[in-house]
């Protein structure tokens, strides 16, 4: 971790246990944060759909196989979760098309509640930080159902083995 002016950034940006939330960030220099349980913010000059990449491909996985597995077993067509890693329980799920600059990625394992309404949501984190999202309550927990669906799908297939 590097610490610029105050700023903190990462050699390599990926995704840890530890992650939040991955956020866009609208800056000269950076565009996107990472939101970790323990450091904070850490500022990225890449995208989030980068990092998410950048993320998968340390951990052995592609976004695109992923993405193929979610719609096999579980039917997802669109804003499908990930499972990242899942053996140290990293999924995410995106608050909007990934394509899309504005999306957020949430990782439901920091989750302790959420709330709102049709206008915009919250969740706040296990670690008491509270963070609002420009999403409909609706959209925002059907993606956190959808990302539990495919950890215990997940958790179960290893179980059964």
């Amino acid at each position: 971790m590097n610490n610029d002016n105050g700023i903190l950034t990462l050699e390599k940006d990926i995704v840890t246990p530890s992650t939040m939330v991955l956020a866009p960030y609208h800056h000269e220099w950076y565009q996107a944060t990472i939101i970790d349980r323990y450091a904070g913010e850490i500022y990225s000059k890449e995208r989030t759909s980068k990092i998410i990449e950048t993320s998968c491909l340390h951990w052995s996985s592609s976004p695109e196989g992923i993405r193929r597995a979610m719609k096999f077993q579980l039917d997802y067509h669109k804003k499908s979760p990930l499972a990242i890693q899942p053996e140290l329980n990293i999924f995410a799920f995106p608050t909007m098309s990934p394509e899309q600059f504005g999306c957020f990625w949430i990782f439901p394992w920091h989750v302790w509640k959420k709330g709102g309404d049709k206008y915009g949501s919250y969740i706040i984190f296990l670690n008491g930080a509270r963070m609002d999202f420009p999403v409909s309550y609706y959209v925002l927990n059907k993606q956190y159902q959808r990302t539990c669906e495919a950890f215990f799908k997940y958790k179960k297939s290893i179980a059964e083995q």
